[in-house]
């Protein structure tokens, strides 16, 4: 806290000269083992009035007594211009978060959520815990908390909102959104999920260029440049990564994310075109990979991307490519992504995933797209194993209620050969299976 009327100093107002230069300054007064961390992106946004908090950026590695006594002396230097370091400590290890009121300040007045009051940074410390208390008591249920956190994190609205929604919870066609440069050094990424819908919205937009832009111009600049490739930043730098170097750590998105989205959206008929994707027969998802990332390799299509994108496809008659993407076959078996597939298709609960005897999720997964996909052909149920097919057919009779699985049921009993995989589960499986209770 500052003494009763003395007013802040200014800080850097989100302008990459003054970043780059509060940077320098931290690295001096912090030493190499701390000072290496500021320029981590979950951290750099916060301190340059990007957002408001900068946290969940992992724990100090290896702890040392001295690093809490070295954020305090930050402090005096900080605080004053409204940047707070608060140094947590728990079973896992020590770890630091960043405020910012500048970043409040000026979040708080781009949002235009009904719950959410502007914050004045002229207010200090002492109105920050006023506005942070409002907050808490006028975010809306569900998950107020959450609401709060995603805001202070620098979210845009209709990011927190859909999250923390019912239906976005475990929504399976939520995507993530692109900052690249916030990849840069390790880090906890900035990084929010989306609803694939929201890809266009104005604050999507807006915070990904916002944030794209003020990290890359702070990361080509000639003195962020010389800090960073100074002998003792590299050595902490190491120390940090357990050895290995940024980039080392650096890896392509592992999630549909904004910019995948968008350019499968425009350049639908360039994919549908390709030479690979042109061939006759059936398509394997790495076809298409290697297709997408000839096409648009700056984007780094990872095959469980791709999946990702057959999987949507199967669903959705309006996704983008989707006749060509609908029929690839795929490999996939994420069991939180097939726990949203089951409930979008057939309105699944929770308690009616299919779940093997011994306790383990079906191995087989893939055979599911090919039921969706081609529901006529006995070939997919048949090639299961045993094991994996007595659990979805227990799931789809526990779901008998709905259309699609009864219709489902009534076409796996139907066909001659079906009924042979049926009568092969039947000893000592019971069909109908017993109701969970």
């Amino acid at each position: 806290m500052l003494p009763a009327g003395q007013a802040l100093q200014p800080n850097v107002d989100r302008d990459p000269d003054k970043a780059v230069a509060l940077l320098r300054e931290l690295f001096i007064r912090s030493g190499p083992r701390l000072g290496c961390r500021w320029v981590e992106s979950c951290f750099l946004l916060a301190l340059s009035d990007q957002r408001t908090r900068g946290a969940w950026n992992g724990f100090l590695r290896p702890s040392s007594p001295d690093d809490f006594a070295v954020v305090d002396k930050l402090n005096d230097f900080l605080v004053p211009r409204g940047i707070s370091l608060h140094g947590h400590h728990d079973q896992r290890g020590d770890s630091i978060e960043v405020v910012s009121l500048g970043g409040l300040d000026f979040t708080s007045h781009q949002s235009h959520v009904s719950w959410m009051q502007p914050f004045d940074r002229s207010t200090g410390w002492a109105g920050y815990y006023q506005w942070l208390d409002r907050a808490y008591k006028s975010a809306p249920e569900p998950r107020s908390l959450h609401r709060v956190e995603g805001f202070l994190l620098g979210y845009p609205d209709s990011a927190v909102e859909w999250l923390t929604s019912e239906a976005g919870q475990q929504d399976f066609r939520n995507i993530e959104a692109t900052v690249p440069e916030a990849n840069t050094f390790k880090c906890g990424l900035p990084i929010w999920t989306l609803n694939q819908k929201d890809v266009d919205a104005p604050d999507q937009v807006e915070t990904e260029q916002r944030w794209s832009t003020f990290l890359s111009t702070v990361y080509r600049h000639p003195q962020r440049r010389a800090l960073t490739a100074s002998p003792e930043f590299v050595a902490a730098r190491l120390q940090h990564n357990e050895g290995r170097s940024d980039a080392d750590w650096r890896s392509a998105p592992d999630r549909l994310n904004t910019a995948q989205l968008r350019w499968l959206r425009q350049h639908q008929d360039q994919l549908a075109s390709a030479s690979a994707t042109a061939t006759s027969g059936t398509l394997a998802t790495r076809d298409v990979a290697e297709d997408l990332n000839r096409l648009a390799p700056g984007l780094e299509w990872r095959p469980w991307v791709v999946e990702n994108l057959v999987v949507r496809a199967a669903l959705d008659p309006q996704f983008p490519a989707q006749p060509l993407l609908a029929a690839a076959r795929t490999t996939w078996s994420s069991p939180n992504d097939w726990m949203g597939l089951l409930r979008d298709t057939w309105g699944f609960a929770v308690r009616d995933l299919p779940e093997r005897e011994d306790g383990e999720w079906p191995a087989r997964t893939n055979n599911f797209v090919d039921l969706l996909a081609l529901p006529d052909t006995p070939a997919a149920v048949t090639s299961m194993s045993n094991d994996d097919a007595r659990a979805w057919f227990a799931a789809l009779w526990r779901c008998r209620s709905q259309p699609q699985a009864a219709a489902f049921l009534a076409r796996i009993q139907s066909g001659q050969v079906l009924a042979q995989k049926l009568a092969e589960l039947r000893a000592p499986w019971v069909w109908p299976p017993a109701e969970k209770p």
